[in-house]
């Protein structure tokens, strides 16, 4: 058996506090209403602002504690990018109402958006249910499960704020710049079809 997971820093961002793991890397955590009940995101400083790292569900908690990080830990900078890593609604639901607050373009993968993008502008489409009780389907789950997919339709607008109609196109291999610091964008599938990860 492996070693258990040491937290290095010692504790936990609470909501609405941020945590520096490293120069100019700040580690905050959001509330997520389920079974999982945060989720990690960074504060990347950037010059005289900030690169954000996800985002958060699309709720009123969420968008008081980024306000909360905006006016205490972030002193008030701007920020100036948002790196969506994938479409998941934990880390993309707040994409758009960040975007429109501080008037920039989320920085994604082309899969990513365009997978965000059918999802909730679809909010009614029976090809998506029809999609998921064939995935479904095929892992074999139970009769059961099914009607529960079937039932609850497409679930995916009810945490998205409304994803942003363009977005600045990230790749595998590519650097990014932020704050002097020179990320790597590595390219991950399985979790969700282009996940993109930062290395630096």
């Amino acid at each position: 058996m492996s070693d258990p997971l040491v937290n290095v820093v010692g504790r936990l961002p609470e909501t609405g506090e941020t945590i520096e793991v490293a120069a100019g890397i700040l580690w905050l955590r959001m509330p997520l209403p389920f079974a999982l009940d945060h989720i990690n995101l960074w504060a990347l400083e950037d010059g005289d602002g900030w690169t954000l790292v996800d985002t958060g569900i699309d709720r009123t908690e969420t968008t008081d504690a980024w306000q909360a990080i905006f006016d205490g830990p972030l002193a008030g900078r701007p920020v100036k990018r948002l790196i969506v890593t994938h479409f998941h609604p934990d880390h993309m639901g707040l994409a758009g109402w960040l975007c429109d607050k501080f008037d920039i373009e989320m920085w994604t993968t082309e899969t990513e958006w365009r997978v965000a993008s059918e999802l909730y502008y679809h909010k009614n489409n029976d090809q998506l249910v029809d999609r998921a009780r064939g995935f479904y389907h095929a892992a074999g789950f139970n009769a059961d499960i099914m009607g529960e997919v079937e039932s609850r339709g497409n679930p995916y607008p009810k945490r998205v704020a409304p994803i942003p109609k363009s977005y600045v196109k990230i790749a595998e291999g590519q650097a990014i710049d932020v704050g002097g610091r020179h990320w790597t964008v590595m390219i991950g599938t399985g979790h969700s079809p282009e996940h993109a990860c930062l290395y630096c």
